[in-house]
């Protein structure tokens, strides 16, 4: 690792080209851009030492403006998709944070044979904070200028919004790289950009919509929560919107549409089954004690066992999205209201990377079986 008191650190893995494994970590930390009032914007590449090029990816300007022999672009990884992962868009919700973390540290630091499996087949570009003018000023939802930087993502100024006109310059160098196995498919695996809710009880998504929801088919939005659902009892399938509501209705305060919101504007003319990758994640400040009571039986994916740190009963079975969603409390859930400690939000990041290899293999499973 190489480090500087301007530029952060750079560290990569030892092992090139194929020698490598999804054992070893491959890391590379970069400034994607600083702010207008002059604060990085980090980006991390995670993923595994195995199937490295010796090329790297191209600079996309004015995004990574840090350029040197120490700070350089990552290595291409040809035959790896990619899962694109934000937070902190809206600065006052911190549990993305937490999130995050467990996110990046169970990628960099776990040997757990799920840890080794994602970073075998995916390349994680984490964006911890895109908005850190609005963090430093103690703002909410704004950024520096009151503007709600999760409603520009269809037409971002470069100027005042860099993070969101560099992050959708990054995600659309990801959707399509020009140096992908195979050029007529897309490279992306997921999309999450993480959030809070202060007022529901229980994590859930929104998703762009798709038909053949609830049909068991991987390639719908409901696909990954569903696996979600059953991989975390603080998760509530029945509280997620997939609706086209969802992604056209505007706000009560300020009018502005989530037309503009990253999971929207970004699946822009992107194919149905591919629009359904991508999603925004509410993570909720309080959990009620039911979801800590809640027994579910559904199953929990091919990669083994639960990974929420909740008391639940489990009971194993095969992978499955046809499973219901879990079923919560009749019970006023209003007054039995927990609050999550840090640790239940680091689980929860974990929970997510699980569910993203269980989708991988449903749909590696339907590939299969249409060829």
């Amino acid at each position: 690792m190489t480090c500087d008191a301007d530029n952060g650190c750079h560290a990569v893995g030892d092992v090139g080209g194929d020698g490598g494994s999804g054992l070893e970590p491959y890391v590379v930390r970069e400034v994607l851009c600083f702010t207008p009032e002059h604060r990085r914007v980090d980006m991390l590449t995670i993923t595994g030492s195995n199937g490295r090029s010796s090329e790297r990816m191209p600079y996309v300007s004015p995004c990574c403006p840090v350029r040197s022999d120490v700070m350089q672009r990552p290595h291409i990884f040809p035959k790896k998709q990619f899962v694109l992962i934000t937070a902190r868009v809206h600065p006052g919700e911190t549990p993305s944070s937490h999130v995050v973390h467990g996110i990046i540290d169970y990628l960099l630091f776990s040997r757990d044979v799920r840890a080794v499996a994602l970073r075998d087949r995916f390349v994680f570009v984490i964006i911890p904070m895109l908005n850190p003018d609005g963090v430093a000023k103690g703002h909410y939802r704004c950024d520096s200028r009151g503007t709600n930087l999760n409603r520009v993502y269809d037409s971002p100024d470069p100027t005042w919004q860099p993070s969101i006109a560099c992050t959708k310059q990054m995600f659309q160098q990801l959707v399509n790289p020009s140096w992908a196995a195979n050029p007529s498919s897309s490279s992306l695996a997921l999309y999450l950009d993480l959030h809070a809710h202060t007022s529901k009880k229980y994590c859930f998504v929104f998703g762009n919509h798709t038909p053949g929801g609830g049909t068991g088919n991987p390639r719908t939005t409901d696909a990954f929560p569903r696996y979600l659902a059953a991989r975390s009892s603080i998760f509530d399938l029945n509280s997620c919107d997939f609706s086209q509501r969802s992604m056209t209705a505007k706000g009560m305060t300020d009018g502005t549409s989530k037309s503009g919101t990253g999971r929207v504007a970004l699946s822009a003319d992107m194919p149905l089954d591919l629009s359904a990758l991508l999603y925004t994640v509410e993570i909720s400040y309080n959990l009620s004690l039911a979801a800590q009571q809640r027994s579910q039986t559904s199953s929990i994916g091919v990669y083994g066992s639960r990974t929420s740190s909740s008391k639940v009963d489990v009971v194993p079975a095969a992978a499955s999205t046809t499973n219901a969603p879990p079923q919560r409390s009749t019970q006023d859930e209003s007054s039995c209201i927990s609050v999550i400690i840090p640790q239940m939000y680091v689980t929860f990041g974990q929970s997510l990377l699980h569910s993203l290899l269980d989708l991988d293999e449903a749909r590696r499973k339907a590939s299969a079986t249409i060829r």
